[in-house]
This record gives C-alpha cells, structure tokens and sequence, in this order.
C-alpha cells in the first residue's frame, strides 16, 4: 500500500505528509446544502483539497465556466501531479472518462477513442 492514495490518508491522520486531492463541483450548480459545506470542511482537515469547478468559501477553489472544462480541468491536475487523487464528485462521469481518456491515452469503458 505504500503509492496509494490511502497511504497519503494514513500519512495525513498519523500526522505525516497530507494528501492533495482534487474534488469536482458543477460550476453550475445551485447552493450547495450546509451538510456537504461541513463534510468539505471535515475532508479540508484531513487533505490539502482544491475544488474544481465552482468557489467555495475558505476552501482553495479553480473556478471554471462548464463541467467540461472542469473534468478537463480536474484530469489535468492529476497527470500534471499537481495532485495525488482525484474525486469527479458533482461532475458527469462520461465528460471526467472523456478527459482522462485523452489526457492518459487510455481506454476505459466507456471510452471510445485513444
């Protein structure tokens, strides 16, 4: 287990080097409800999260203007390693396979080109 994102979680929990994970928010979406604010401040504490996709407060945000680019956005973070994990979240899944797809050269059901 040692390059795996829950190695980086353990790391984070036992005091060690946090994780930096990416979390995908509609840029579109509505209000988001008090419950998901406070597990985003409870996930904020044990990783180094950046949202992508909309801002949220206190929180390090990339503010991007479709879910497309967002999943662009958020897939790009990865490969660049610019973060340890990524977590499509409120983001479709066909446009975050898309974006890794072609970022990754990869094929991935339901994928179609690479």
């Amino acid at each position: 287990m040692s390059n795996t994102i829950w190695s980086h979680i353990e790391k984070a929990q036992s005091g060690g080097t946090r994780a930096r994970i990416a979390l995908g928010l509609d840029p579109g979406g509505g209000r988001l409800p008090g419950s998901f604010r406070a597990a985003l401040a409870k996930a904020a504490e044990l990783a180094d999260l950046t949202i992508v996709g909309r801002n949220v407060t206190g929180l390090g945000c990339i503010r991007v203007p479709d879910r497309a680019d967002a999943s662009k956005a958020l897939v790009a973070m990865l490969k660049e390693g610019q973060v340890d994990g990524i977590v499509r979240g409120q983001l479709p899944k066909n446009l975050v396979d898309e974006a890794f797809c072609a970022a990754f050269s990869a094929r991935l059901y339901p994928c179609q080109g690479a």
